[in-house]
């Protein structure tokens, strides 16, 4: 897939939001499933499986992260924008807090 040059810069920035807020987003995402059900076609059944046997949200944000630290920008880049879709809050919170990544 061609990028354009904004495109890619979005992508980075959206991936460094990702690796910034990491023990903030592991502490406060609630709605962990719905993320992973949008994660689902790009970590495939059974990482998506591995993640869901955790016991917490917690727990399911520390097993996704070991993906997303595996993963390239792009897949970070999807997390965000699920983060946006069902915890779009949180993702303002941070925006209006200053915290890392902006």
């Amino acid at each position: 897939m061609i990028c354009c040059p904004k495109r890619k810069t979005m992508i980075r920035w959206w991936a460094e939001f990702v690796d910034s807020n990491r023990k903030e987003l592991i502490k406060r995402v609630v709605s962990v499933d719905p993320i992973l059900d949008e994660l689902y076609q790009f970590i495939g059944d059974d990482k998506y499986s591995q993640i869901r046997l955790a016991k917490t949200n917690p727990d399911k944000m520390r097993e996704l992260y070991t993906i997303l630290d595996g993963a390239g920008q792009m897949l970070k880049a999807e997390f965000y924008n699920s983060l946006l879709n069902h915890e779009k809050c949180l993702v303002e919170d941070f925006s209006l807090k200053g915290c890392k990544g902006h």
